[in-house]
Protein backbone atom coordinates (compact mmCIF):
# COMPACT_ATOMS: atom_id res chain seq x y z
CA UNK A 1 0.00 0.00 0.00
CA UNK A 2 1.69 3.32 -0.55
CA UNK A 3 1.47 6.33 1.55
CA UNK A 4 0.81 9.47 0.53
CA UNK A 5 1.13 12.51 1.88
CA UNK A 6 -0.55 15.50 0.64
CA UNK A 7 0.12 19.71 0.88
CA UNK A 8 -2.48 22.20 0.41
CA UNK A 9 -1.41 25.72 -0.48
CA UNK A 10 -3.56 28.62 -0.19
CA UNK A 11 -1.43 31.32 -2.10
CA UNK A 12 -1.89 34.47 -3.43
CA UNK A 13 -3.81 33.52 -7.21
CA UNK A 14 -4.07 29.84 -6.64
CA UNK A 15 -4.24 26.66 -4.72
CA UNK A 16 -2.16 24.06 -5.32
CA UNK A 17 -2.54 20.53 -3.91
CA UNK A 18 0.67 17.77 -4.33
CA UNK A 19 0.80 14.24 -3.20
CA UNK A 20 4.15 13.12 -2.34
CA UNK A 21 5.78 9.44 -1.05
CA UNK A 22 7.34 9.62 2.69
CA UNK A 23 10.34 9.85 0.73
CA UNK A 24 9.30 13.21 -0.37
CA UNK A 25 8.93 11.88 -4.30
CA UNK A 26 6.22 13.87 -6.01
CA UNK A 27 3.60 11.98 -7.41
CA UNK A 28 0.98 14.00 -8.48
CA UNK A 29 0.19 17.39 -8.54
CA UNK A 30 -2.93 20.30 -9.13
CA UNK A 31 -3.13 23.88 -9.16
CA UNK A 32 -6.65 26.06 -9.34
CA UNK A 33 -6.77 30.27 -9.84
CA UNK A 34 -9.41 32.16 -7.99
CA UNK A 35 -10.00 36.18 -8.27
CA UNK A 36 -9.01 39.10 -6.78
CA UNK A 37 -11.90 41.46 -6.72
CA UNK A 38 -11.58 45.20 -6.15
CA UNK A 39 -14.41 46.79 -4.80
CA UNK A 40 -12.94 50.43 -4.63
CA UNK A 41 -8.86 51.47 -5.91
CA UNK A 42 -6.25 50.07 -3.92
CA UNK A 43 -8.75 47.08 -2.45
CA UNK A 44 -7.74 43.17 -2.79
CA UNK A 45 -9.88 40.93 -1.26
CA UNK A 46 -11.15 37.13 -2.06
CA UNK A 47 -13.69 35.12 -1.50
CA UNK A 48 -12.94 32.44 0.71
CA UNK A 49 -16.01 30.48 -0.71
CA UNK A 50 -13.58 30.30 -3.74
CA UNK A 51 -10.75 28.94 -1.72
CA UNK A 52 -12.24 25.91 -0.59
CA UNK A 53 -14.56 25.24 -3.86
CA UNK A 54 -10.84 25.54 -6.08
CA UNK A 55 -8.99 23.75 -2.94
CA UNK A 56 -11.48 20.30 -2.97
CA UNK A 57 -11.16 20.44 -7.06
CA UNK A 58 -7.16 20.27 -7.08
CA UNK A 59 -7.33 17.45 -4.37
CA UNK A 60 -9.88 15.47 -6.25
CA UNK A 61 -7.85 15.72 -9.51
CA UNK A 62 -4.43 15.23 -7.70
CA UNK A 63 -6.13 12.29 -5.62
CA UNK A 64 -7.34 11.24 -9.30
CA UNK A 65 -3.67 11.41 -10.50
CA UNK A 66 -2.25 8.95 -7.98
CA UNK A 67 -5.21 6.82 -8.26
CA UNK A 68 -3.78 6.25 -12.13
CA UNK A 69 -0.01 5.06 -10.62
CA UNK A 70 -0.93 3.26 -7.91
CA UNK A 71 -2.64 -0.15 -7.49
CA UNK A 72 -3.11 0.90 -3.83
CA UNK A 73 -2.59 3.66 -1.81
CA UNK A 74 -3.61 5.45 1.90
CA UNK A 75 -3.77 9.34 2.40
CA UNK A 76 -1.77 9.29 5.57
CA UNK A 77 -1.89 13.18 6.53
CA UNK A 78 -2.75 16.41 5.22
CA UNK A 79 -0.66 19.29 5.89
CA UNK A 80 -1.75 23.14 5.17
CA UNK A 81 0.13 26.43 3.60
CA UNK A 82 -0.87 29.90 2.78
CA UNK A 83 -0.41 33.47 1.49
CA UNK A 84 0.60 35.61 4.80
CA UNK A 85 -1.49 38.41 6.32
CA UNK A 86 -4.47 37.15 4.02
CA UNK A 87 -7.43 36.81 6.88
CA UNK A 88 -10.95 36.28 7.02
CA UNK A 89 -13.58 37.01 9.90
CA UNK A 90 -15.91 34.38 11.03
CA UNK A 91 -19.00 35.30 13.35
CA UNK A 92 -20.31 32.70 16.06
CA UNK A 93 -21.73 30.31 13.50
CA UNK A 94 -18.85 29.78 11.63
CA UNK A 95 -19.66 32.32 8.70
CA UNK A 96 -17.79 33.72 7.08
CA UNK A 97 -18.63 38.54 8.17
CA UNK A 98 -16.84 39.48 5.01
CA UNK A 99 -14.22 38.82 1.98
CA UNK A 100 -10.98 38.52 3.05
CA UNK A 101 -8.57 41.08 2.74
CA UNK A 102 -5.32 40.17 1.24
CA UNK A 103 -1.33 40.99 2.17
CA UNK A 104 -1.77 42.80 -1.20
CA UNK A 105 -4.54 45.04 -0.03
CA UNK A 106 -3.94 49.13 -0.27
CA UNK A 107 -6.49 50.38 1.62
CA UNK A 108 -4.46 51.17 4.88
CA UNK A 109 -1.32 52.82 3.70
CA UNK A 110 -2.20 55.98 5.56
CA UNK A 111 -3.62 54.27 8.57
CA UNK A 112 -0.15 52.32 8.38
CA UNK A 113 2.19 55.50 9.11
CA UNK A 114 -0.37 56.79 11.75
CA UNK A 115 0.25 53.10 13.25
CA UNK A 116 3.67 53.35 12.92
CA UNK A 117 4.37 56.80 14.09
CA UNK A 118 2.19 55.74 17.54
CA UNK A 119 3.84 52.46 17.80
CA UNK A 120 7.24 54.47 17.41
CA UNK A 121 6.37 56.70 20.36
CA UNK A 122 4.95 54.26 22.70
CA UNK A 123 7.59 52.12 22.07
CA UNK A 124 5.87 49.15 21.30
CA UNK A 125 8.08 48.44 18.37
CA UNK A 126 10.12 46.74 20.67
CA UNK A 127 7.32 44.26 20.90
CA UNK A 128 5.95 43.89 17.67
CA UNK A 129 9.81 43.81 15.37
CA UNK A 130 8.47 44.53 11.69
CA UNK A 131 7.35 46.94 9.31
CA UNK A 132 3.71 48.33 9.99
CA UNK A 133 2.63 48.49 6.25
CA UNK A 134 -1.10 48.12 4.08
CA UNK A 135 -1.73 44.74 4.03
CA UNK A 136 -0.56 43.31 7.54
CA UNK A 137 -3.68 41.71 9.72
CA UNK A 138 -3.72 44.56 12.79
CA UNK A 139 -3.58 47.64 9.67
CA UNK A 140 -6.61 45.91 8.01
CA UNK A 141 -8.62 45.24 11.16
CA UNK A 142 -7.95 48.75 12.46
CA UNK A 143 -9.65 49.60 8.84
CA UNK A 144 -12.19 47.05 9.54
CA UNK A 145 -12.58 48.90 13.22
CA UNK A 146 -13.03 52.48 11.45
CA UNK A 147 -14.93 51.45 8.48
CA UNK A 148 -16.84 48.25 8.90
CA UNK A 149 -17.48 48.32 12.71
CA UNK A 150 -20.02 46.30 12.80
CA UNK A 151 -18.68 43.55 11.28
CA UNK A 152 -15.90 43.93 13.56
CA UNK A 153 -18.40 43.29 16.05
CA UNK A 154 -19.68 40.57 14.55
CA UNK A 155 -16.23 38.75 14.26
CA UNK A 156 -15.87 35.72 16.70
CA UNK A 157 -12.74 34.76 15.50
CA UNK A 158 -9.87 36.08 12.77
CA UNK A 159 -8.22 33.41 10.80
CA UNK A 160 -5.48 33.28 8.10
CA UNK A 161 -5.73 31.39 4.76
CA UNK A 162 -4.51 28.02 5.81
CA UNK A 163 -6.56 28.43 9.10
CA UNK A 164 -9.84 28.78 7.07
CA UNK A 165 -8.92 25.66 5.10
CA UNK A 166 -8.38 23.98 8.69
CA UNK A 167 -11.67 24.83 9.82
CA UNK A 168 -13.19 23.60 6.79
CA UNK A 169 -11.71 20.41 7.10
CA UNK A 170 -11.70 19.39 10.29
CA UNK A 171 -13.84 22.01 12.04
CA UNK A 172 -11.55 23.07 14.71
CA UNK A 173 -10.48 26.61 15.52
CA UNK A 174 -7.14 27.79 15.32
CA UNK A 175 -3.54 29.17 13.68
CA UNK A 176 0.10 28.38 14.32
CA UNK A 177 2.97 30.87 15.53
CA UNK A 178 4.81 31.51 12.21
CA UNK A 179 1.39 33.15 10.59
CA UNK A 180 0.56 34.98 14.24
CA UNK A 181 4.02 36.17 14.04
CA UNK A 182 3.42 38.16 10.79
CA UNK A 183 -0.02 39.92 12.16
CA UNK A 184 1.77 42.64 14.21
CA UNK A 185 -0.44 41.24 16.73
CA UNK A 186 2.38 39.27 18.61
CA UNK A 187 4.94 39.16 21.06
CA UNK A 188 7.97 37.68 19.31
CA UNK A 189 9.81 37.80 22.40
CA UNK A 190 7.12 35.84 24.39
CA UNK A 191 5.94 33.87 20.86
CA UNK A 192 1.95 34.60 22.08
CA UNK A 193 0.09 36.96 21.03
CA UNK A 194 0.00 40.54 22.70
CA UNK A 195 -3.02 42.02 24.71
CA UNK A 196 -0.41 44.98 24.97
CA UNK A 197 -0.70 45.71 21.56
CA UNK A 198 -4.58 44.95 21.64
CA UNK A 199 -4.90 47.22 24.52
CA UNK A 200 -3.07 49.91 22.66
CA UNK A 201 -5.17 49.93 19.65
CA UNK A 202 -8.46 49.04 20.91
CA UNK A 203 -8.76 45.76 19.12
CA UNK A 204 -10.79 42.51 20.47
CA UNK A 205 -8.53 40.33 21.64
CA UNK A 206 -10.80 37.09 21.97
CA UNK A 207 -10.78 37.23 17.94
CA UNK A 208 -7.59 35.69 18.04
CA UNK A 209 -7.07 32.29 17.75
CA UNK A 210 -5.24 28.98 19.96
CA UNK A 211 -2.05 28.80 18.27
CA UNK A 212 -0.33 25.30 17.65
CA UNK A 213 2.93 24.40 16.73
CA UNK A 214 3.06 23.43 12.69
CA UNK A 215 3.40 20.04 12.99
CA UNK A 216 0.77 19.12 15.22
CA UNK A 217 -2.21 17.38 14.92
CA UNK A 218 -5.28 19.64 15.01
CA UNK A 219 -8.14 17.35 14.01
CA UNK A 220 -9.39 14.82 11.36
CA UNK A 221 -10.72 15.36 8.12
CA UNK A 222 -14.65 14.89 8.73
CA UNK A 223 -17.19 13.39 6.81
CA UNK A 224 -18.85 16.62 4.97
CA UNK A 225 -15.28 17.66 4.22
CA UNK A 226 -14.43 14.02 2.81
CA UNK A 227 -17.09 14.05 0.76
CA UNK A 228 -15.98 17.23 -0.58
CA UNK A 229 -12.55 16.35 -1.22
CA UNK A 230 -13.20 12.71 -2.30
CA UNK A 231 -11.20 11.12 0.48
CA UNK A 232 -12.35 9.02 3.49
CA UNK A 233 -12.87 10.44 6.66
CA UNK A 234 -10.75 10.70 9.23
CA UNK A 235 -7.02 11.56 7.92
CA UNK A 236 -4.95 13.77 10.38
CA UNK A 237 -4.48 17.07 9.38
CA UNK A 238 -1.39 19.63 10.78
CA UNK A 239 -1.48 22.83 12.15
CA UNK A 240 0.84 24.16 8.93
CA UNK A 241 2.70 27.17 8.85
CA UNK A 242 2.90 30.30 6.56
CA UNK A 243 3.97 30.09 2.98
CA UNK A 244 7.50 31.19 3.66
CA UNK A 245 8.17 28.66 6.65
CA UNK A 246 6.52 25.81 5.22
CA UNK A 247 8.77 26.88 1.87
CA UNK A 248 11.67 26.45 4.70
CA UNK A 249 10.83 23.55 5.39
CA UNK A 250 10.71 21.88 2.31
CA UNK A 251 13.61 23.49 1.02
CA UNK A 252 15.82 22.38 4.09
CA UNK A 253 15.81 25.63 5.83
CA UNK A 254 15.82 24.49 9.55
CA UNK A 255 19.05 25.40 10.62
CA UNK A 256 20.97 28.82 11.34
CA UNK A 257 22.96 30.03 8.30
CA UNK A 258 20.33 28.53 5.98
CA UNK A 259 19.30 30.89 3.77
CA UNK A 260 16.44 30.79 0.70
CA UNK A 261 15.01 32.74 -1.96
CA UNK A 262 11.58 32.29 -2.95
CA UNK A 263 10.25 34.65 -6.40
CA UNK A 264 6.51 34.40 -6.97
CA UNK A 265 3.97 37.18 -6.58
CA UNK A 266 6.40 38.93 -4.45
CA UNK A 267 10.38 37.92 -3.31
CA UNK A 268 11.09 36.62 0.23
CA UNK A 269 14.60 36.67 1.18
CA UNK A 270 14.62 33.95 4.16
CA UNK A 271 17.24 32.86 6.60
CA UNK A 272 16.43 30.52 9.73
CA UNK A 273 17.58 32.20 13.31
CA UNK A 274 18.26 30.02 15.98
CA UNK A 275 17.75 32.83 18.54
CA UNK A 276 15.40 36.43 18.33
CA UNK A 277 17.21 39.14 16.80
CA UNK A 278 18.41 41.80 19.04
CA UNK A 279 17.03 44.56 17.23
CA UNK A 280 14.30 45.64 14.89
CA UNK A 281 15.49 46.48 11.47
CA UNK A 282 13.57 48.96 9.04
CA UNK A 283 12.60 46.97 6.10
CA UNK A 284 13.18 43.87 7.88
CA UNK A 285 10.31 41.22 9.18
CA UNK A 286 11.07 39.42 12.49
CA UNK A 287 8.66 36.37 12.45
CA UNK A 288 8.64 32.20 13.76
CA UNK A 289 10.00 29.91 12.28
CA UNK A 290 8.83 26.20 12.33
CA UNK A 291 11.04 26.22 15.55
CA UNK A 292 13.20 29.57 16.63
CA UNK A 293 12.58 32.62 14.72
CA UNK A 294 13.69 33.74 10.90
CA UNK A 295 14.86 37.34 9.44
CA UNK A 296 12.71 38.14 6.23
CA UNK A 297 13.30 40.83 3.73
CA UNK A 298 9.66 40.54 1.78
CA UNK A 299 9.75 42.52 -1.46
CA UNK A 300 6.38 43.05 -2.35
CA UNK A 301 6.77 44.15 -6.15
CA UNK A 302 8.37 41.08 -7.74
CA UNK A 303 6.06 39.00 -9.85
CA UNK A 304 3.47 41.36 -9.12
CA UNK A 305 5.47 44.17 -10.76
CA UNK A 306 6.76 42.03 -13.58
CA UNK A 307 3.33 40.50 -14.31
CA UNK A 308 2.31 44.34 -14.56
CA UNK A 309 4.90 45.33 -16.77
CA UNK A 310 4.24 41.92 -19.14
CA UNK A 311 0.48 43.09 -19.86
CA UNK A 312 1.78 46.67 -20.33
CA UNK A 313 3.93 46.26 -22.68
CA UNK A 314 2.52 43.26 -24.54
CA UNK A 315 4.78 40.58 -23.57
CA UNK A 316 4.86 37.21 -22.89
CA UNK A 317 6.68 35.89 -19.68
CA UNK A 318 9.63 34.18 -22.02
CA UNK A 319 9.84 37.53 -24.19
CA UNK A 320 9.87 39.77 -20.95
CA UNK A 321 12.93 37.31 -18.97
CA UNK A 322 14.67 37.32 -21.85
CA UNK A 323 15.32 40.87 -21.96
CA UNK A 324 17.34 40.30 -18.53
CA UNK A 325 20.54 40.79 -21.21
CA UNK A 326 19.52 43.86 -22.79
CA UNK A 327 20.34 46.41 -20.21
CA UNK A 328 22.93 48.73 -21.65
CA UNK A 329 24.72 51.82 -20.50
CA UNK A 330 22.12 54.62 -20.15
CA UNK A 331 19.36 52.27 -19.92
CA UNK A 332 16.03 54.10 -17.93
CA UNK A 333 15.80 52.85 -14.41
CA UNK A 334 12.88 51.23 -13.47
CA UNK A 335 11.09 52.05 -9.52
CA UNK A 336 8.90 48.82 -9.12
CA UNK A 337 7.25 50.13 -6.02
CA UNK A 338 3.38 49.61 -8.00
CA UNK A 339 1.82 49.43 -4.63
CA UNK A 340 4.23 50.60 -2.37
CA UNK A 341 7.02 48.26 -0.91
CA UNK A 342 8.15 46.39 2.40
CA UNK A 343 11.60 45.29 1.44
CA UNK A 344 14.21 46.69 0.90
CA UNK A 345 12.70 49.52 2.02
CA UNK A 346 8.87 50.83 3.76
CA UNK A 347 7.24 52.75 1.14
CA UNK A 348 3.92 53.56 2.16
CA UNK A 349 2.42 55.13 -1.34
CA UNK A 350 2.17 53.30 -4.88
CA UNK A 351 5.12 55.21 -6.68
CA UNK A 352 6.36 52.86 -9.41
CA UNK A 353 8.02 54.96 -12.31
CA UNK A 354 10.20 54.71 -15.19
CA UNK A 355 13.15 57.48 -15.13
CA UNK A 356 15.23 58.01 -18.27
CA UNK A 357 13.19 57.43 -21.16
CA UNK A 358 14.14 58.79 -24.34
CA UNK A 359 12.77 58.85 -27.92
CA UNK A 360 14.96 56.06 -28.47
CA UNK A 361 13.71 53.80 -25.74
CA UNK A 362 12.13 50.30 -26.72
CA UNK A 363 9.73 48.68 -24.94
CA UNK A 364 12.59 45.95 -24.63
CA UNK A 365 14.46 48.62 -23.14
CA UNK A 366 11.77 49.72 -20.55
CA UNK A 367 11.20 45.60 -19.96
CA UNK A 368 14.88 45.48 -19.38
CA UNK A 369 14.83 48.34 -16.95
CA UNK A 370 11.68 46.54 -15.39
CA UNK A 371 13.83 43.30 -14.71
CA UNK A 372 16.65 44.95 -13.55
CA UNK A 373 14.54 47.32 -10.64
CA UNK A 374 13.09 43.65 -8.94
CA UNK A 375 16.22 41.80 -8.86
CA UNK A 376 18.04 44.45 -8.02
CA UNK A 377 15.22 45.22 -4.83
CA UNK A 378 15.70 40.83 -4.47
CA UNK A 379 19.58 42.03 -4.30
CA UNK A 380 19.56 44.90 -1.75
CA UNK A 381 16.97 42.34 0.60
CA UNK A 382 19.59 39.44 0.24
CA UNK A 383 22.70 42.16 1.66
CA UNK A 384 20.43 43.58 4.52
CA UNK A 385 19.60 39.88 5.44
CA UNK A 386 22.93 38.67 5.37
CA UNK A 387 24.16 41.61 7.03
CA UNK A 388 21.35 41.25 10.17
CA UNK A 389 21.59 37.44 10.78
CA UNK A 390 24.18 34.65 11.03
CA UNK A 391 23.29 34.51 7.06
CA UNK A 392 26.47 36.34 6.56
CA UNK A 393 28.31 33.41 6.06
CA UNK A 394 26.14 31.41 3.89
CA UNK A 395 27.74 30.39 1.17
CA UNK A 396 24.39 29.13 -1.37
CA UNK A 397 20.88 30.63 -1.39
CA UNK A 398 18.25 27.71 -2.23
CA UNK A 399 15.46 29.26 -4.64
CA UNK A 400 12.52 28.34 -5.41
CA UNK A 401 8.95 29.55 -6.95
CA UNK A 402 7.90 30.31 -10.59
CA UNK A 403 10.86 33.10 -10.73
CA UNK A 404 13.75 30.72 -10.80
CA UNK A 405 12.57 29.05 -14.01
CA UNK A 406 13.96 31.89 -15.79
CA UNK A 407 18.33 31.30 -16.24
CA UNK A 408 19.09 35.25 -17.32
CA UNK A 409 17.05 36.14 -14.14
CA UNK A 410 18.58 33.73 -11.98
CA UNK A 411 21.74 35.05 -13.35
CA UNK A 412 21.19 38.14 -12.99
CA UNK A 413 20.31 37.66 -9.59
CA UNK A 414 23.27 35.46 -8.91
CA UNK A 415 25.53 38.34 -9.93
CA UNK A 416 24.06 41.18 -7.75
CA UNK A 417 24.31 39.23 -4.51
CA UNK A 418 28.00 37.27 -5.71
CA UNK A 419 26.80 34.14 -4.14
CA UNK A 420 25.55 30.46 -5.75
CA UNK A 421 21.94 30.40 -6.37
CA UNK A 422 20.26 26.67 -5.83
CA UNK A 423 17.49 25.61 -7.91
CA UNK A 424 15.59 23.13 -6.32
CA UNK A 425 13.94 20.51 -8.24
CA UNK A 426 10.46 22.17 -7.11
CA UNK A 427 8.98 25.16 -7.37
CA UNK A 428 5.97 24.40 -5.12
CA UNK A 429 8.15 24.22 -1.69
CA UNK A 430 5.72 25.42 0.29
CA UNK A 431 2.87 22.51 -0.35
CA UNK A 432 6.35 20.37 -0.23
CA UNK A 433 6.85 21.50 3.39
CA UNK A 434 3.54 21.70 4.12
CA UNK A 435 2.74 17.51 3.08
CA UNK A 436 6.17 16.99 5.69
CA UNK A 437 4.28 18.99 8.27
CA UNK A 438 1.43 16.53 8.04
CA UNK A 439 4.09 13.79 8.55
CA UNK A 440 5.70 14.39 11.17
CA UNK A 441 1.39 14.99 12.71
CA UNK A 442 0.57 11.75 11.80
CA UNK A 443 3.56 9.67 13.07
CA UNK A 444 4.98 9.29 9.68
CA UNK A 445 8.76 10.98 10.75
CA UNK A 446 9.74 10.61 14.46
CA UNK A 447 10.16 14.62 13.74
CA UNK A 448 10.54 17.70 11.95
CA UNK A 449 14.70 16.62 11.15
CA UNK A 450 13.86 13.36 10.01
CA UNK A 451 11.29 14.85 8.02
CA UNK A 452 13.49 17.42 6.07
CA UNK A 453 16.69 15.17 5.97
CA UNK A 454 14.63 12.37 4.42
CA UNK A 455 12.43 14.02 2.13
CA UNK A 456 13.27 17.33 1.92
CA UNK A 457 14.01 19.11 -1.59
CA UNK A 458 17.21 18.16 -3.33
CA UNK A 459 19.10 20.72 -5.46
CA UNK A 460 18.66 20.33 -9.32
CA UNK A 461 20.85 23.03 -10.55
CA UNK A 462 23.62 25.64 -9.51
CA UNK A 463 23.63 28.98 -11.00
CA UNK A 464 27.37 30.63 -9.95
CA UNK A 465 27.71 34.81 -10.20
CA UNK A 466 30.25 35.92 -12.55
CA UNK A 467 32.66 38.09 -10.81
CA UNK A 468 33.50 40.45 -13.94
CA UNK A 469 29.86 41.14 -14.48
CA UNK A 470 29.02 41.61 -10.38
CA UNK A 471 31.76 44.61 -10.61
CA UNK A 472 29.98 46.17 -13.47
CA UNK A 473 26.63 46.12 -11.84
CA UNK A 474 27.90 47.22 -8.54
CA UNK A 475 28.50 50.83 -10.28
CA UNK A 476 24.80 50.49 -11.70
CA UNK A 477 23.46 49.48 -8.76
CA UNK A 478 24.64 52.88 -6.96
CA UNK A 479 22.83 54.72 -9.82
CA UNK A 480 19.59 53.11 -9.30
CA UNK A 481 19.72 53.63 -4.99
CA UNK A 482 20.12 57.28 -6.11
CA UNK A 483 17.05 57.70 -7.99
CA UNK A 484 15.11 55.51 -6.23
CA UNK A 485 15.46 57.98 -3.23
CA UNK A 486 14.90 60.76 -5.61
CA UNK A 487 11.89 60.02 -6.69
CA UNK A 488 10.68 58.63 -3.61
CA UNK A 489 11.11 62.05 -2.21
CA UNK A 490 9.08 63.80 -4.68
CA UNK A 491 5.74 61.64 -3.35
CA UNK A 492 3.23 63.10 -1.35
Amino acid sequence: MQAVLLGIDLGSSSVKVIAIDPDGCLLAGASRPYRNYSPANGYVEQDPAEWWEQAAAAVRECIAAVSGQAAGFSVEAIGLTGQMHTFVCLDRDGAVVRPAITWMDGRGGRLAQTVARRADSDALMAVIRNPVVSGMTLVSLLWMKQNEPQLLERTSVMLHAKDWARYRLTGTLGSDHTDASATLLFDQQQRGWSAEICAAFELPYHVLPPLSRSWEPVGRLTRHAATDLGLPAGIPVAAGAADQQAAAVGNRVIEPLDMQLMMGTGAQVFSACGHLPAHYSVGMNTFCHVRDWALQGSVQNAGLALGWVSRTLGLSWDELFACSTALAVGSPVFVPYLTGERSPEVVHQPSGAWIGISSSSTRLNLAAAAIEGVAFSIAQSVKQVREQSAADRSTLIRCSGGGTRSDPFMQLIADLVELPLARMNSVDASSHGAALLGGVAAGVYAGLEQAVEQAGLLVSAQVDPDAQIAERLAERLERVGRIRAQVLAIQP
